[in-house]
Protein backbone atom coordinates (compact mmCIF):
# COMPACT_ATOMS: atom_id res chain seq x y z
CA UNK A 1 0.00 0.00 0.00
CA UNK A 2 1.43 3.32 -1.05
CA UNK A 3 1.86 6.16 1.41
CA UNK A 4 1.55 8.65 -1.44
CA UNK A 5 -1.80 10.39 -1.99
CA UNK A 6 -1.92 11.92 -5.44
CA UNK A 7 -3.59 15.27 -5.98
CA UNK A 8 -2.47 15.45 -9.63
CA UNK A 9 -0.58 12.70 -11.43
CA UNK A 10 -0.01 13.49 -15.10
CA UNK A 11 3.22 11.48 -15.20
CA UNK A 12 5.25 14.67 -15.37
CA UNK A 13 8.96 14.54 -14.57
CA UNK A 14 8.50 17.27 -11.92
CA UNK A 15 6.87 16.74 -8.53
CA UNK A 16 5.77 18.87 -5.60
CA UNK A 17 5.63 16.53 -2.61
CA UNK A 18 4.06 17.56 0.69
CA UNK A 19 5.35 15.91 3.87
CA UNK A 20 3.57 16.79 7.12
CA UNK A 21 5.28 17.16 10.48
CA UNK A 22 5.22 15.18 13.72
CA UNK A 23 1.81 16.36 14.86
CA UNK A 24 0.40 16.60 11.35
CA UNK A 25 -1.54 14.29 9.13
CA UNK A 26 -3.66 14.15 6.00
CA UNK A 27 -5.56 17.26 7.09
CA UNK A 28 -2.42 19.36 7.58
CA UNK A 29 -2.82 20.86 4.13
CA UNK A 30 -6.63 21.24 4.24
CA UNK A 31 -8.62 24.40 4.85
CA UNK A 32 -11.93 22.57 4.74
CA UNK A 33 -13.27 19.38 3.19
CA UNK A 34 -13.18 20.79 -0.33
CA UNK A 35 -10.10 23.00 -0.19
CA UNK A 36 -6.46 22.10 0.36
CA UNK A 37 -3.17 23.80 -0.37
CA UNK A 38 -2.08 21.00 -2.76
CA UNK A 39 -5.35 21.30 -4.72
CA UNK A 40 -4.96 25.08 -4.90
CA UNK A 41 -1.48 24.60 -6.39
CA UNK A 42 -3.03 22.45 -9.10
CA UNK A 43 -5.08 25.49 -10.15
CA UNK A 44 -1.97 27.63 -10.65
CA UNK A 45 -1.19 27.90 -14.36
CA UNK A 46 2.54 28.38 -13.70
CA UNK A 47 2.63 24.99 -11.90
CA UNK A 48 0.62 23.02 -14.46
CA UNK A 49 3.66 20.97 -15.47
CA UNK A 50 4.12 19.63 -11.92
CA UNK A 51 2.52 16.57 -10.38
CA UNK A 52 1.36 17.12 -6.80
CA UNK A 53 1.25 14.52 -4.04
CA UNK A 54 1.27 14.12 -0.26
CA UNK A 55 3.40 11.64 1.70
CA UNK A 56 1.29 10.42 4.62
CA UNK A 57 2.52 8.44 7.59
CA UNK A 58 1.11 7.72 11.05
CA UNK A 59 2.07 10.16 13.76
CA UNK A 60 0.71 11.24 17.10
CA UNK A 61 2.03 12.56 20.34
CA UNK A 62 1.47 9.20 22.10
CA UNK A 63 5.08 8.77 23.22
CA UNK A 64 4.64 11.64 25.68
CA UNK A 65 1.37 10.43 27.14
CA UNK A 66 1.75 6.65 27.10
CA UNK A 67 4.96 6.22 29.09
CA UNK A 68 3.20 4.29 31.84
CA UNK A 69 1.30 1.09 31.12
CA UNK A 70 -2.32 0.95 32.20
CA UNK A 71 -3.82 -2.10 33.90
CA UNK A 72 -5.83 -2.87 30.76
CA UNK A 73 -2.75 -2.88 28.51
CA UNK A 74 -0.89 -5.09 31.01
CA UNK A 75 -3.76 -7.60 30.99
CA UNK A 76 -4.60 -7.60 27.28
CA UNK A 77 -1.18 -6.73 25.84
CA UNK A 78 -0.99 -5.76 22.18
CA UNK A 79 -4.73 -5.97 21.65
CA UNK A 80 -5.04 -2.49 23.13
CA UNK A 81 -1.55 -1.27 22.25
CA UNK A 82 -1.30 2.26 20.92
CA UNK A 83 0.48 3.01 17.69
CA UNK A 84 3.74 4.84 18.25
CA UNK A 85 5.62 7.33 16.18
CA UNK A 86 8.37 5.89 14.02
CA UNK A 87 11.88 7.25 14.50
CA UNK A 88 12.91 9.85 11.91
CA UNK A 89 15.39 7.46 10.27
CA UNK A 90 12.60 4.92 9.67
CA UNK A 91 10.33 7.63 8.25
CA UNK A 92 13.19 8.67 5.97
CA UNK A 93 13.57 5.06 4.83
CA UNK A 94 9.82 4.84 4.11
CA UNK A 95 10.02 7.98 2.00
CA UNK A 96 13.11 6.66 0.20
CA UNK A 97 11.29 3.39 -0.52
CA UNK A 98 8.30 5.32 -1.88
CA UNK A 99 10.65 7.19 -4.22
CA UNK A 100 12.19 3.93 -5.43
CA UNK A 101 8.89 2.10 -5.89
CA UNK A 102 6.24 4.73 -6.59
CA UNK A 103 8.10 7.86 -7.59
CA UNK A 104 11.03 6.46 -9.56
CA UNK A 105 10.16 8.43 -12.72
CA UNK A 106 11.11 11.72 -11.06
CA UNK A 107 14.65 13.05 -11.25
CA UNK A 108 15.69 13.19 -7.60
Amino acid sequence: MSMIDWVRNNKSNKLILFVHGLKGGVNTWSYDEGTSFPSLLCNEESLSSFDVACFNYFTSFTNTYSAGKTAISKIFGKRFARKKNLPIDELGELLRTEFLVTLNEYNC
